[in-house]
């Protein structure tokens, strides 16, 4: 009899490890998109990228240029249109742009740089998410200045929001990286069937 009381803990702690062990693991939300679904959404590159130099002519843009410039204006795509929309949060830019442009895009520019204060969308569509790049040389006869000129048409909730951006992003190189150095931009938010357009340049 002295051994009962041994006995019955044993029982209810495996009875309560068995419980544990069968109940099933709910979901877990990725971080910052609650109640939506994780997008993912890849802009292209509509054509080769170019170099021109002045002592060879036009030549193909070299692939780690091309690879870091893409990463930038994806990353900008993704922190300024995807992330405010879907986990009603903008994402930081501030790794891909310098520190005087992000400074304007983030305040003065902000209403043309990202789409906030939109409805929360848990469908994306991109009809077109577009990039074209342009290489200038410098005096060594590498890359010395990179041009995007990109286009964006989104949809939302199957046009419960529709978003349509364009323009040009001037890159330069900064310790093995390419940053966002200018721009010149256009966005036309359409929310419920009205539209609000808006314009950002900086030099």
């Amino acid at each position: 009899m002295r051994f009962r009381p041994l006995v019955l803990v044993a029982v209810v702690l495996c009875l309560a490890g068995a419980a544990c062990s069968s109940s099933p693991k709910k979901p877990q939300a990725r971080p910052g998109v609650t109640g939506t679904v994780a997008v993912q959404m890849h802009v292209r590159e509509v054509a080769a990228g170019e170099l021109i130099s002045p002592a060879r002519g036009i030549r193909p843009l070299d692939d780690p240029t091309k690879a870091r410039v893409l990463a930038a204006v994806q990353k900008l795509f993704d922190a300024t249109l995807v992330d405010p929309l879907t986990a009603g949060q903008a994402g930081s830019i501030d790794s891909v742009f310098t520190n005087d442009a992000v400074r304007q895009a983030a305040t003065v520019d902000r209403a043309a740089m990202y789409d906030e204060a939109l409805p929360r969308i848990t469908r994306l569509k991109a009809d077109k998410a577009e990039v074209q790049l342009t290489g200038l040389a410098g005096g060594n006869d590498q890359a010395a200045l990179v041009i995007a000129k990109f286009g964006w048409d989104v949809t939302g909730d199957g046009g419960k929001v529709h978003i349509v951006r364009s323009g040009e992003l001037s890159l330069i190189p900064v310790l093995g990286t390419w940053l966002i150095a200018a721009y010149d931009v256009a966005n036309a938010t359409t929310v419920d069937g009205t539209t609000t357009t808006t314009t950002a340049v900086k030099k």
